[in-house]
């Protein structure tokens, strides 16, 4: 007996998840040691930015941002033409 083609699907999709979680987990593993670094180094002004997906800061920031002392978040919007600070709880305000 053939195995139902939408079950393969359903294994495609599982497995895609897995591999989309296993992202986030890295980024924010990077992430951590990135905010580690800056927060101990003698820089007058600690900050990272982000492009691209604007989701991975801000669900840092989430779970993590009140652990960040010293290091400021920014994201650059090619579309929007502008670098915006985000805060901790992944609210942004304009920041140029």
């Amino acid at each position: 007996m053939a195995a139902d083609p939408s079950l393969r699907n359903t294994y495609q999709i599982e497995d895609d998840l897995d591999e989309l979680r296993a992202l986030r987990m890295t980024a924010a593993t990077v992430i951590a040691e990135h905010v580690w670094l800056l927060e101990n180094t003698n820089a007058d002004r600690k900050f990272l930015v982000f492009g691209n997906d604007r989701r991975v800061p801000e669900q840092w920031l989430e779970r993590y941002g009140p652990l960040v002392r010293s290091v400021e978040f920014y994201f650059l919007d090619d579309r929007a033409n502008g670098l915006s600070r985000l805060a901790a709880a992944g609210v942004s305000r304009q920041s140029r």
